[in-house]
């Protein structure tokens, strides 16, 4: 008690002395009676005074943080009394300290409220599960906790994907620009394609060995700059990385429709 509080105690001390010297009882007392009277009423006093105390902290509390007495308890999750109290006195130790109202009745807060319920939702057979379609406001709170949660793992794992799937289209991408160009010419096709198409019997690699024998085709495979102003051949760059990070260019040579009659041409002369 810091002095402020010891002043404002001896004042009221002082007061109740003062008062209680003028009861009528004491004009016809010895001074011995007197003084013992006096503390008995004092005594009294202040165990009025301590119990009022008491009762107005509780009825404060109550106020401030909406508490529940048992019965109210009891109603509001469907349950009898009885298994409200078994529950608090197997929580005793959780629960402490418990408040009481005047009347002796216990007065539970919301996180008091919220222990007794999940006590009693798994370790109690009820005959109705009511009790489960209540939620306490902290219930509610770590719900919301637990979903935020959630979805901060499921951002990040997403988050995660995006980023792999980034990188790998990076990693794709000059094969997603030669497949563009390709592509952005529906009559243009590559070398394999064309020695399916013709069914004269050969594959990709001998019909590049004819071309580049006829002259058509450079040894690197790329053809002669009078046949591709002739729009018979077309070349494309083709980006790709090494596993030493380094990047290197090739040229694929494709074929117009005109170039495939041009080579079956060609190939038939071979005959």
């Amino acid at each position: 008690m810091d002095k402020i509080d010891q002043e404002r105690v001896q004042e009221q001390i002082n007061i109740f002395n003062e008062e209680t010297s003028k009861h009528p009882l004491l004009m016809d007392m010895d001074k011995i009676d007197q003084e013992r009277l006096q503390e008995q009423l004092k005594t009294e006093q202040w165990q009025m005074t301590f119990q009022s105390g008491v009762e107005t902290m509780n009825e404060l509390t109550r106020q401030n943080n909406t508490l529940m007495s048992v019965v109210e308890l009891a109603n509001t999750l469907s349950v009898d009394k009885t298994t409200i109290t078994r529950a608090i006195n197997k929580l005793d130790a959780v629960l402490h300290p418990l408040l009481k109202n005047s009347q002796g009745g216990y007065l539970i807060n919301e996180k008091q409220a919220t222990l007794i319920k999940q006590e009693i939702q798994s370790h109690h057979n009820l005959t109705s599960r009511q009790i489960d379609s209540v939620t306490t406001e902290q219930e509610e709170t770590e719900i919301i906790m637990q979903a935020m949660s959630i979805l901060k793992r499921k951002h990040d794992e997403y988050k995660q994907r995006a980023e792999l799937a980034e990188s790998k289209l990076e990693e794709e991408q000059p094969k997603i620009e030669f497949a563009n160009a390709v592509l952005g010419c529906s009559d243009v096709i590559d070398i394999g394609s064309v020695a399916k198409t013709l069914h004269k019997g050969i594959g990709r690699n001998k019909l590049f060995e004819i071309l580049r024998n006829k002259k058509i085709l450079q040894p690197n495979n790329i053809p002669y700059q009078t046949y591709i102003d002739r729009g018979y051949f077309r070349t494309i760059e083709q980006r790709f990385t090494k596993p030493d990070g380094s990047t290197h260019i090739s040229i694929k040579t494709v074929v117009y429709q005109k170039g495939v009659k041009f080579i079956s041409k060609v190939l038939d002369q071979e005959k």
